[in-house]
């Protein structure tokens, strides 16, 4: 499916001084490549290749009907079973059941394999498509590759949001005897590769359809292939109606459908036999025809550039992945980014010299299996390296120059793409400049690090180191607030190493706690054996863990003291430090964006509300891990009601019980405002953390909710306090203390 984007003049920088930029760029071609040439015995491979294929959908449908006949000579041939006037009438009611059931297994194993071949394909993947108009840089440029390369030109150019460019037949079938292709790009590319590695990106698709008849039979084997694949993985409610059928009638009736699931059963693995040969043949292929497009972009860009490309994509994949972590983080308040690609390449350009190094390394020592469509990143650039081309096209700008309404296409397929891909019901007023959104992940991490030097280790998320921050103002006596300040910090400096480790020791604790509370709900569930998640207590009864529970929270109890001390510094120094940035003279030399006052009256209602909650949140936390625990345990196959009879109703009370404090939890927070930037104009935090059930007996759905709510409230509480710690190690500086070391 695609859409025609609506024409938006080119900016006024494309004008009269102007008036050619895509010339710049077509001119960077110098010379001429040596076509790539394939050898007989290379369409013969293919030949081959695509007859073997096509077998195996003869082979589909020949089973189909022998399957037929043989239900058909059964019905005539065997009649004889039934007309036995000889034998006792149990015998003769056994005989009618053999019979009969040819004739209820047969006909579900022949729907299951009919059912593929006239299936509807699943929905297109929406694209935008660009024409002539909008775009003659690209079209030119595009124009002068395929010349070069011998490729025919792409009638449509299509454009998404993946991390992908892609050149295929556009209309299907019908379209291998037209010529009619098309070129589907991805932004992402053009937003984060440089002009010289696009243009190996885009000679590298094109160069597929160099190969004139053999991309045809490459296309057929493909398209046989993928049909395979869904002939077996395809979703199949069908299935289940006859499972569930089975089990709510009579013995004899529900005998017989069992037997005929269990044909089904053995069908698809028939399938899944064809499917594996045929994706074994059709990947081997596909990997050689990878090495092939790559000498084209080789020819094209040069290896050293090549090589820096498919290295560079191994880094925006791992961006790709991470900005859409950032997408579901940000739809928590509303609010997505207009520009999509932009956030991706962002994310790749944080990335370090050691992250890109280790990505790169994690890729080259991946290899390709049997059924990997692509060879692997290390093959490849051995091959690129063989070839030692310099390449005809060595222009180094960004990609993004190549067109001239970027930002406005971008904006556009960002918008499809949430709409459209990721279904989600985004209007106007939901999307958010990707600049500011960038620029909130850099002021996090800063909060991050801020509260990283500011607490030293010193703290634990269910030891909040805030007493009485409820009302906060400017202290009667700056200057002694000032020397009671320094006097804290040079306490806490003085005591970090030696109190630091009760923090990690109370940190190990509760995670052991976590742990002996899930094996003692399995233990409670039935299993006789507890695995990885609870590895350190297997094959422990209840009362073993019980008395490893004891000597936890014995432990706990000698940590006490130290982290008291430490919570009531951090807790002091946190006060003082934030009435002090309520001092005019102090706020003023903190040069930060808005008025420190204002902002520590938003947050603060945040921290201390949960700071009232937070002797709840460590049984809800071990709850919740115990009853997904749970979950993950319960055996798929046999009756869970006979085996385990305990472990569906202990789940349910588990999630009930802790969806009940979490909704008390956040009714504490009714009026609170939500203090950062949504959507709704007038948002609380409550309204924040509500989450959707969809069904409320459905204990998944509500262990999902449950986990969604506890994820936002913490998510919220640790971003309000540390932009509070940010203001606060502000203030420190502002005052004369020096700034703590976290070089470590």
């Amino acid at each position: 499916m695609s859409i025609s984007i609506l024409h938006t003049p080119s900016p006024a920088n494309s004008s009269t001084d102007n008036p050619h930029p895509s010339k710049r760029i077509v001119d960077g071609f110098h010379g001429s490549i040596s076509q790539v040439r394939f050898r007989g015995v290379y369409f013969l491979g293919i030949l081959i290749v695509t007859i073997a294929m096509m077998a195996l959908v003869i082979t589909y449908v020949g089973l189909i009907g022998l399957l037929g006949y043989g239900i058909y000579f059964h019905a005539v041939e065997n009649v004889w079973i039934i007309r036995n006037d000889q034998v006792s009438t149990s015998i003769r009611l056994f005989l009618m059941i053999a019979y009969a059931a040819p004739f209820v297994v047969g006909p579900p194993m022949i729907l299951s394999m009919l059912k593929p071949i006239f299936a509807r394909r699943s929905q297109e993947r929406t694209r935008l498509t660009l024409d002539r108009s909008q775009e003659p840089e690209l079209y030119d440029v595009l124009e002068r590759l395929c010349a070069t390369i011998g490729a025919p030109m792409p009638r449509d150019i299509e454009v998404d949001c993946r991390l992908n460019a892609a050149a295929g037949f556009r209309a299907g079938v019908g379209s291998l005897f037209r010529r009619r292709m098309s070129l589907v790009i991805g932004l992402p590319l053009v937003e984060g590769l440089s002009l010289q590695q696009f243009i190996g990106v885009l000679a590298h698709e094109l160069g597929h359809f160099s190969q004139g008849f053999g991309i045809r039979l490459a296309y057929l084997i493909r398209q046989i292939d993928n049909w395979l694949f869904r002939v077996v993985y395809e979703p199949d409610q069908w299935d289940e109606a006859l499972g569930q059928l089975s089990k709510s009638i009579c013995f004899r009736l529900g005998f017989l459908l069992s037997l005929a699931r269990i044909g089904v059963w053995l069908n698809r693995r028939v399938l899944w036999v064809l499917m594996s040969i045929g994706r074994c043949i059709s990947c081997a292929f596909t990997r050689r025809m990878e090495y092939d497009a790559d000498r084209v972009a080789t020819e094209i860009v040069g290896s050293k550039a090549y090589e820096a490309t498919l290295c560079e994509l191994e880094v925006l994949a791992m961006a790709e992945r991470l900005a859409h972590g950032d997408l579901a983080a940000s739809w928590r308040e509303k609010r997505l980014p207009d520009n999509l690609p932009l956030l991706i390449a962002a994310r790749a350009d944080e990335f370090g010299s050691d992250d890109r190094r280790r990505i790169i390394n994690r890729a080259l020592a991946k290899r390709n299996g049997v059924i990997s469509t692509h060879p692997s990143l290390s093959r490849r650039l051995a091959a690129i390296q063989r070839r030692m081309s310099q390449g005809v096209f060595r222009q180094d700008v960004p990609a993004t120059s190549l067109f001239s309404n970027f930002k406005m296409i971008a904006n556009a397929v960002t918008l499809t793409e949430y709409r459209c891909s990721l279904d989600l019901s985004v209007e106007r007023n939901n999307l958010v400049s990707t600049d500011e959104l960038l620029h909130q992940r850099v002021q996090t991490g800063k909060d991050v690090s801020a509260s990283k030097r500011f607490f030293a280790g010193c703290h634990h998320l269910y030891l909040p180191p805030l007493a009485r921050l409820d009302a906060i103002g400017a202290p009667a006596d700056p200057r002694a607030a000032v020397t009671r300040l320094k006097s804290l910090r040079s306490q806490f400096d003085g005591l970090t190493k030696e109190y630091g480790p009760a923090f990690e020791g109370y940190a190990d604790s509760q995670d052991r706690l976590s742990e002996l509370h899930v094996a003692d709900v399995l233990l409670r569930a039935g299993f006789k054996r507890i695995g990885r998640d609870a590895i350190a207590v297997a094959d422990s009864t209840r009362r073993t863990v019980s008395h490893k529970r004891t000597e936890v929270l014995r432990r706990i109890d000698e940590f006490l003291p130290k982290l008291k001390l430490m919570n009531d510094l951090l807790g002091e120094r946190l006060k003082i430090a934030l009435e002090l940035a309520c001092v005019p003279e102090v706020a003023f030399r903190l040069r930060l964006d808005g008025n420190p006052s204002d902002e520590i009256e938003r947050l603060l209602p945040v921290v201390c509300r949960f700071e009232m909650n937070v002797s709840s949140f460590p049984t809800i936390a071990r709850n919740l891990e115990a009853a997904a625990s749970l979950i993950r345990q319960a055996p798929s196959n046999g009756d869970l009601d006979d085996e385990y009879p305990m472990l569906m109703p202990l789940a349910r009370r588990l999630v009930r019980e802790t969806r009940t404090t979490l909704e008390g939890a956040r009714y504490a927070f009714e009026g609170v405002a939500y203090p950062f930037g949504h959507a709704g104009e007038s948002v609380s935090v409550a309204d924040y953390l509500s989450t959707d059930v969809t069904a409320e007996n459905d204990v998944v759905d509500v262990l999902r909710a449950s986990n969604e709510t506890l994820d936002k409230l913490i998510a919220i509480y640790a971003r309000s306090l540390g932009r509070l710690v940010h203001i606060a190690e502000r203030v420190e500086r502002a005052v004369g203390l020096p700034m703590v070391d976290d070089s470590e």
